[in-house]
C-alpha cells in the first residue's frame, strides 16, 4: 500500500531488511513533532530499578495510505500514542493501520482467522464513493432534478447544461502513458466507453475519475447496468484533484467521482446523485467479476475498520484497550477535512488543530491530574500503577 507525499510527514531511513521486512517499495516517515499535549502521566511511569518504561519499549510502526482521512486519522493516533509513550514510536514493524476499506482488504476475515492479524473494530467515520455534481450548476438547472440519477439518461438535459463531451475533456499523461490503457471493459487509452457510446450518432459526456484502482469497476458497471450515456476520463491520482477543483472554482459544468471523507467533498458545495438503493447481492458479484458484472443500483457506505499485528497486541498490552477505543466520528473527520480545504493546510496541520482544539474545550476536560483530557479519557489507558514489574512515581 502506497504511503502519503512526505510533506505530511518527515521521511524516516531505515534499514528494513534489518528487521526481515518487505517495504514494497515504500516510504517510511516520522510522525510530526509540531502537536504536543502538554501532560502525560506515561512520561513518569518507570520500572522498579529506576528505568523507564516508555524508553524501554520499541518504536511502533503505523501504516497509511494515500487518502487524507487515512493521514489525518493516523496522524491524530500518533500524537495520542507519543502523549502515552513518549516519542519512542516511529518503526520497527508494521504495528497498527487505523484506515481499512473493505475493498482494501478482502481477505480480512481469511487474515484474522489464520492469527496474522487482529480486527480492532471500526474507526468511528464511514467511507462511500459517489458521483458528484457542483451545486452552482445543480440550482441553476433545478427543472433537471440532477439530484436523481435519471437525469444522467438524458442527453439533451447534459447538452443543455454543458457537461463536457466526451473526448472533450482534460488529457491526463504520466511519462507520455496514458493513465491506464488495455484494461478491458475497464479501460482503454485513459478512458472507459460503453457499448451505449459507441453507437453511430451517440452523444456522450465525460464523468471525471481519478484511476480505474479506485472503486475499481463499480462506475463502469453502473454506466453499462444503467445504459447512461457516459465515459469516464481518468485524470490521475496526482493530478484529479487540482483538475477537478480548478474546474469548480472556474464554475465550470463538470461531473465527477468522488469519496467521503475527502477534502474536496467536505471543502465544495456539491450534490451526490441518488442512484437505486444498494443491492449487496449485485456487488459480492462484482467481486468476483469485475468485467461483465452489470450493477443498477448505489454504493453502500462503509465502515472503516481497524487492524493491529499480533506482536503488537503482546508487545504492548498496556494499549489494548487503547487502540480498541479509537474512534474518530464522521462530523470530527469532516471538520478536519474543511480546515484543510479553507486553510490550505496538510493532514498533519488539520489533526493536531482538532486535537488541541478539542483538548483545550472547557466542555471536554477530563480527569486526568492538572485537569487536562479534554475529551481523552475514553482514548487513554490509565497507566499501571502497581503491577509487578513496574511503578508510577
Amino acid at each position: 500500500m502506497c504511503l502519503a507525499s512526505s510533506r505530511y510527514i518527515q521521511k524516516e531511513a531505515i534499514n528494513w531488511t534489518a528487521f526481515n521486512v518487505d517495504s514494497n517499495n515504500g516510504q517510511f516517515y516520522n510522525a510530526p513533532d509540531t502537536c504536543v499535549l502538554p501532560y502525560s502521566a506515561w512520561k513518569d511511569l518507570k520500572y522498579v530499578d529506576g528505568t523507564s518504561y516508555t524508553g524501554s519499549k520499541r518504536p511502533i510502526v503505523l501504516l497509511f495510505d494515500a487518502k487524507n482521512s487515512s493521514i489525518l486519522t493516523t496522524v491524530q493516533v500518533v500524537t495520542r500514542l507519543q502523549y502515552i509513550m513518549g516519542p519512542e514510536l516511529l518503526s520497527n514493524v508494521v504495528d497498527l493501520e487505523l484506515e481499512i476499506w473493505q475493498g482494501d482488504f478482502p481477505n480480512m476475515n481469511q487474515l484474522t482467522s489464520a492469527g496474522t492479524i487482529v480486527s480492532i473494530g471500526n474507526t468511528g467515520y464511514n467511507g462511500n464513493f459517489g458521483w458528484f455534481i457542483p451545486n452552482y450548476l445543480v440550482n441553476t438547472y433545478s427543472d433537471f432534478s440532477m439530484d436523481f440519477w435519471r437525469f444522467l439518461t438524458k442527453a439533451d438535459q447534459l447538452s443543455a447544461a454543458g457537461i463536457t463531451l466526451s473526448g472533450q475533456g482534460p488529457r491526463t499523461l504520466i511519462n507520455n502513458l496514458p493513465v491506464c490503457d488495455k484494461a478491458r471493459g475497464i479501460c482503454t487509452n485513459g478512458t472507459y466507453i460503453p457499448k451505449t457510446c459507441n453507437s453511430k450518432g451517440a452523444q456522450c459526456f465525460e464523468l471525471w475519475h481519478y484511476d480505474p484502482s479506485l472503486a475499481s469497476a463499480i462506475y463502469q458497471r453502473l454506466i453499462d447496468g444503467l445504459k447512461l450515456p457516459v465515459t469516464i476520463n481518468f485524470l490521475g491520482i496526482n493530478q484529479a484533484q487540482d483538475i477537478i477543483q480548478n474546474a469548480i472554482n472556474q464554475k465550470k459544468p463538470v461531473m465527477f467521482f468522488g469519496w467521503t471523507p475527502s477534502s474536496i467533498v467536505s471543502g465544495n458545495d456539491l450534490t451526490r446523485v441518488m442512484f437505486p438503493m444498494n443491492n449487496a447481492q449485485q456487488y459480492n458479484a462484482l467481486r468476483k467479476n469485475k468485467t461483465s458484472t452489470m450493477l443498477t443500483t448505489d454504493t453502500a457506505p462503509t465502515q472503516i475498520k481497524k487492524i493491529a499485528s499480533t506482536q503488537f497486541m503482546s508487545d504492548f498490552p498496556d494499549l489494548n484497550g487503547f487502540v480498541n477505543q479509537i474512534r474518530i466520528g464522521d462530523d470530527d473527520m469532516t471538520t478536519m477535512m474543511k480546515s484543510m480545504f479553507v486553510n490550505n493546510w496538510t493532514p498533519a496541520q488539520a489533526a493536531c488543530d482538532w486535537i488541541n482544539t478539542t483538548f483545550n474545550s472547557p466542555q471536554k476536560q477530563g480527569k486526568l491530574p492538572g485537569g487536562y483530557g479534554g475529551g481523552y479519557n475514553n482514548w487513554l489507558p490509565i497507566p499501571p500503577k502497581s503491577e509487578s514489574k513496574s511503578r508510577h512515581v
